[in-house]
C-alpha cells in the first residue's frame, strides 16, 4: 500500500516536467517545420524571380542583337591618328612596372593637350587616391598656364615644380587603331531595354592570329602555318605540352574539314541577291509541285542540286570553321589561361587568336606578336613587324602595293605572306552581355562586312 502511493507521488511529482518536455519538442517540431517551409517558400520565390528576370535578360539579349545587327551595315570603320599617343603595339609585351615605366615616359614629353585626351573619364578616375588626381590636375594647370604657384616670386615655386611633374600612369587609355582600347572598334555600348542593362562590343578580328592557317591540305602551306603557329605560341610563352595538344585537335578538326585559302574576297558582291534568287526559285519548283502536274514547268525551274553545291558562298566555309573552333574539339580554357606578370589582367593567347574563320591580318591593326606570326613565310619578322608599325603610325597602307612600295627591300617576303595579309578588316565579333537583377545572358555574333554589305556567320549563345 506505500509502496503504490510512493510509486503515485513521484508520478505526480514528474508530470509538469514531462508536459514541459513534450511542450519543448513539439515547439522545435514547429519551428524546424516553420523554418523548412519558409526557406522552400523563399526557394520557390526567389527561384520564380530568377527565371522572370531571366526573360527579361534573354529578351534584352535578342532585342539588342537585332538592334546591333541592323546598325552595323550603317557603321564606318575608320582609323584614327595616333600619331602622338602611346602605341598600342608593345603594351602586350609589357609587365606592369615596365608598362607604368613607359606611360610615364610618354608623359614627360607629351603636350597637356594630349594627356588630356588620353585620361580617364572622371567617372572612371574615382578609385584613384586624392593625391594623385589632385597632382595629376595641377600638372594639367601648371602645363595650361593656369596654377598660381608657378609664379617665379613664389619661393615655394621648386617645390610645387617637383610635386606637379608626376602624371598617374593608370589614368592614360593608349587608344587602338580605331580610338578604343584594342582589339575593340567601339567604345562598349551602353543601354537599357526594359528592366535589362545591356552591353555591347564590337572587336576586330582581322587583327589577331588566324587559327584556320593550321587546318589546311596544302602541305607548302601546313609547313608555313606550322612554323607560324610555333613563332605565335612562343610570343604567347605557351608550354611544349600546350602547344602539342593544340596540334593535335587542330588536326583532329581537319579529319572534319580542311581549310583552303581564298586569295578572293569572302563574301562576294552579288551574292545575296544570288542567294535569294535560288530560294525563288525553290519555292516556284515546290508550288509548281503541289498544284499542277506540269512536267515542263517542273523542269524549267527543278534546282540543279551539284550546281548549288559548288555554288556555297564561301562565307559558308568560314561559319563552319567558326562552329569548330567554337565545339569541344578545342580545349579553350587552356587558351584563356592570363600570362605570368603581365601589365594587363585579359592577357592570354585567347585574346589575340581569330576564332570565327578569318584568313587575313590587317597589317594596320595587328599588334607586334601577330605581325611576326604572319611574316613567318619570309623575311625577318621582327625586322618587317618593327617597319610596319613605324610606318603605319605615320599613315596607315591604303594597299598591298602600297606596303611593297615603302618597303622595298623586303619584296619576296611580302609577295610570300600576300595571301595572309590585308590592309583593311571585314571579319567583326560582337558580343552581347544582357544583366537584368540576379540573371546575366551573353550571346556572341560574327559578321563578315564588305561595305554596307553585312553577313551573319553564327550566334553562340551563353558565351
Amino acid at each position: 500500500m506505500r509502496r503504490s502511493l510512493s510509486i503515485r507521488n513521484s508520478t505526480s511529482r514528474y508530470r509538469p516536467g514531462i508536459a514541459l518536455a513534450i511542450t519543448l519538442v513539439v515547439l522545435v517540431v514547429l519551428s524546424v517545420t516553420t523554418t523548412i517551409l519558409a526557406v522552400r517558400v523563399a526557394q520557390v520565390r526567389q527561384r520564380q524571380h530568377y527565371v522572370m528576370d531571366y526573360q527579361k535578360a534573354r529578351y534584352g539579349l535578342d532585342s539588342a542583337t537585332k538592334y546591333i545587327l541592323a546598325v552595323m551595315p550603317e557603321k564606318t570603320i575608320s582609323l584614327v591618328d595616333r600619331k602622338d599617343a602611346p602605341d598600342f603595339s608593345d603594351l602586350f609585351w609589357l609587365t606592369r612596372e615596365q608598362y607604368l615605366n613607359y606611360i610615364s615616359a610618354w608623359a614627360e614629353t607629351a603636350e597637356p593637350e594630349q594627356i588630356e585626351k588620353y585620361s580617364k573619364p572622371a567617372e572612371e578616375s574615382e578609385d584613384v587616391s586624392e593625391d594623385s588626381a589632385t597632382l595629376f590636375a595641377k600638372l594639367i594647370a601648371k602645363m595650361m598656364g593656369k596654377d598660381e604657384q608657378s609664379d617665379p616670386n613664389n619661393p615655394n615655386t621648386e617645390e610645387s615644380a617637383q610635386d606637379v611633374t608626376y602624371v598617374d600612369p593608370e589614368q592614360i587609355v593608349v587608344p587602338g587603331p580605331y580610338g578604343p582600347p584594342w582589339p575593340n572598334l567601339i567604345e562598349p555600348i551602353e543601354l537599357d531595354i526594359g528592366d535589362s542593362r545591356i552591353t555591347i562590343t564590337i572587336e576586330d578580328e582581322n587583327a589577331k592570329m588566324p587559327l584556320s592557317w593550321a587546318v589546311t591540305n596544302n602541305i607548302n602551306v601546313n609547313k608555313q602555318a606550322r612554323a607560324a603557329m610555333l613563332n605565335f605560341s612562343e610570343l604567347m610563352m605557351m608550354d611544349e605540352q600546350a602547344v602539342e595538344n593544340l596540334f593535335t585537335e587542330l588536326n583532329e578538326m581537319g579529319k572534319r574539314k580542311m581549310f583552303q585559302l581564298n586569295p578572293t574576297a569572302v563574301m562576294l558582291t552579288g551574292q545575296t541577291g544570288q542567294t535569294q534568287q535560288t530560294q525563288a526559285q525553290s519555292r516556284q519548283f515546290t508550288t509548281s509541285r503541289t498544284t499542277q502536274r506540269r512536267t515542263a514547268t517542273r523542269t524549267a525551274v527543278q534546282p540543279q542540286p551539284q550546281t548549288q553545291q559548288q555554288a556555297r558562298p564561301a562565307v559558308g566555309h568560314a561559319a563552319d570553321f567558326a562552329k569548330l573552333f567554337h565545339s569541344s574539339l578545342l580545349d579553350l580554357e587552356t587558351l584563356s589561361v592570363p600570362l605570368p606578370d603581365k601589365a594587363f589582367d585579359d592577357e592570354s593567347p585567347m585574346k589575340y587568336l581569330a576564332l570565327w574563320g578569318s584568313q587575313r591580318i590587317n597589317i594596320n591593326t595587328a599588334p607586334r606578336q601577330v605581325l611576326e606570326a604572319a611574316f613567318t613565310f619570309g623575311g625577318n619578322p621582327e625586322e618587317i613587324a618593327d617597319k610596319i608599325i613605324r610606318l603605319r603610325r605615320e599613315k596607315p597602307f591604303k594597299t598591298i602595293a602600297d606596303l611593297r612600295d615603302q618597303m622595298f627591300g623586303e619584296l619576296n617576303a611580302i609577295d610570300r605572306a600576300a595571301p595572309y595579309i590585308d590592309v583593311k578588316s571585314n571579319f567583326f565579333s560582337i558580343r552581347i552581355t544582357s544583366r537584368c537583377g540576379s540573371a546575366r545572358t551573353s550571346a556572341v555574333a560574327a559578321v563578315i562586312k564588305e561595305g554596307k554589305q553585312v553577313e551573319r556567320l553564327i550566334i553562340l549563345y551563353g558565351r
